[in-house]
């Protein structure tokens, strides 16, 4: 509706839902800010040489949200080593994958930028699409967030996430 421009939020709808104008102002807040606070995170570490590959991210309930796409064609994510990671529903993000193999512009951006995907679903399903030396990884988790010993395993044992920082 013209409150920001996402040129991947639109390969996930077939048409914009129509909101009031309060609720997409509070949609665009809450982007706008989500997106502002992982840039200053990531530059930040950057600038003081501790980003390289130890910046992990995790996304919870993370829907359709395109932050990571975003952030990954816009260039803040490079030479960073980011480890980007989305959890929400396995059926949600089943959907979500097969959207991002069915549009163009995710490969594009994915293949320009190095970055390496990893899907995890809770029925055990995975499915990788693997870069030598990846300049970014986004890891796809398919797990309730209600099941928290299962999600705390997939994400040290197959995201290798360190929750010791």
């Amino acid at each position: 509706l013209g409150y920001y421009d996402d040129a991947f939020v639109t390969r996930f709808t077939s048409k914009p839902a129509r909101r009031t104008p309060l609720i997409n102002r509070g949609y665009f807040v809450r982007v706008q800010t989500l997106r502002k606070a992982l840039e200053d995170v990531v530059r930040a570490l950057g600038d003081a040489g501790e980003g390289a590959g130890r910046i992990q991210i995790v996304s919870l309930g993370a829907g359709y949200d395109t932050t990571f796409f975003q952030l990954l064609r816009d260039g803040t994510f490079d030479g960073h080593g980011i480890k980007y990671v989305e959890v929400d529903y396995p059926d949600l993000m089943l959907r979500k994958v097969k959207m991002i193999k069915h549009h163009e512009l995710f490969e594009e951006v994915m293949a320009e930028k190095q970055c390496a995907m990893k899907i995890l679903l809770k029925d055990g399903t995975t499915m990788d699409r693997e870069v030598d030396d990846p300049a970014s990884r986004l890891y796809l988790v398919g797990n309730d967030l209600r099941d928290l010993k299962a999600l705390d395993q997939v994400l040290k044992e197959q995201c290798g996430i360190d929750t010791s920082k």
